[in-house]
């Protein structure tokens, strides 16, 4: 992504060697969620949610304030994506930035796992807040790679002080 600053640490854990194209690929992919959530595409039949696998699980954040959504917990990609569409329309410069990604490869059980470290800024009172997370992919059919679970923590606090929130 132009102006990301990515810096990318890549390695294979099993055999020791750098797969560049399995690490590119799967960190383009992640670059593409983040794009799409930061542009406001949230159309699953999308080609940047298309990276993702039908059995997905992933962490949603905290509703803010008063919400129809889920509260916090693994939930599937049709959750996750209307949380981020909620938090979009209720702040509409929130915005995910990734500073770094570490993607370790398993050729063997046909898995890789991906750490970043970001932030998530645009909130209310202009607060940014920096977070981590972690995206575990999977091979199948020993060819097509596709993101299985996500699971994120953000920095101080949950991100939406409740005083912030008001009267949503």
């Amino acid at each position: 992504m132009p102006g990301q600053n990515l810096q990318c640490l890549k390695q294979d854990s099993r055999q020791g060697d750098v797969d560049t194209n399995v690490v590119q690929k799967l960190e383009t992919y992640m670059q593409g969620f983040i794009s799409a959530i930061n542009a406001r595409n949230f159309d699953l039949s999308s080609e940047a949610w298309s990276y993702t696998d039908s059995s997905f699980k992933g962490e949603a954040e905290r509703p803010p304030g008063a919400s129809h959504l889920a509260a916090s917990g693994m939930s599937d990609l049709q959750s996750n994506v209307d949380m981020f569409r909620f938090m979009a329309e209720q702040y509409p410069d929130y915005h995910i930035r990734i500073f770094d990604l570490s993607t370790e490869v398993d050729h063997k059980a046909g898995k890789a796992t991906m750490f970043w470290n970001g932030e998530t800024s645009g909130l209310p009172g202009g607060m940014t807040f920096p977070s981590v997370g972690m995206c575990d992919f999977k091979l199948f059919r020993g060819e097509e790679w596709r993101c299985t679970s996500f699971r994120g923590a953000r920095g101080p606090g949950d991100g939406v002080a409740e005083a912030a929130v008001g009267g949503l």
